[in-house]
């Protein structure tokens, strides 16, 4: 096994990524970091009047609607809002991005714009369900 230097900062923020029965920095990063590798890799399901170049586009760049697909891949598929928010900040300090003032409500809306269960969906991209229904403040990936 190699070692890694980190700053104290970044060892804590491992360590809030933590799951249950994770036990160790390697199991941490290895689950966190194989699954923003396979959200790169992978292009979201095909909405009918979506393009595959248009999808496939927005995997290849930050945006914040990829950014919300890795997070709820390392959260498992769904979560509550307050989880998103903060698995979506600490992901985005891993990588040096910004952290607006305005990162939950951007959250709310790129969710809401793409996905066909909100009434505020753009059309395009249909990334997000509300597996619990409306109004219950869990999100999960189509």
């Amino acid at each position: 096994m190699r070692n890694i230097d980190v700053s104290t900062d970044i060892y804590a923020m491992i360590w809030q990524l933590r799951m249950p029965g994770e036990e160790s920095e390697n199991v941490i990063l290895n689950r966190v970091l194989g699954n923003a590798l396979e959200a790169s890799r992978e292009r979201p399901v095909a909405a009918p009047h979506s393009s595959a170049d248009e999808e496939y586009a927005m995997v290849r760049r930050h945006t914040w609607a990829s950014d919300l697909v890795r997070s709820l891949k390392v959260l498992g598929g769904k979560a509550p809002l307050q989880r998103i928010y903060e698995t979506l900040e600490r992901l985005r300090r891993l990588e040096g991005r910004s952290l607006p003032r305005t990162l939950q409500a951007t959250a709310r809306r790129t969710l809401a714009n793409h996905s066909s269960d909100s009434p505020h969906y753009l059309g395009g991209l249909d990334l997000f369900c509300m597996p619990e229904g409306k109004g219950a403040g869990v999100w999960g990936l189509r």
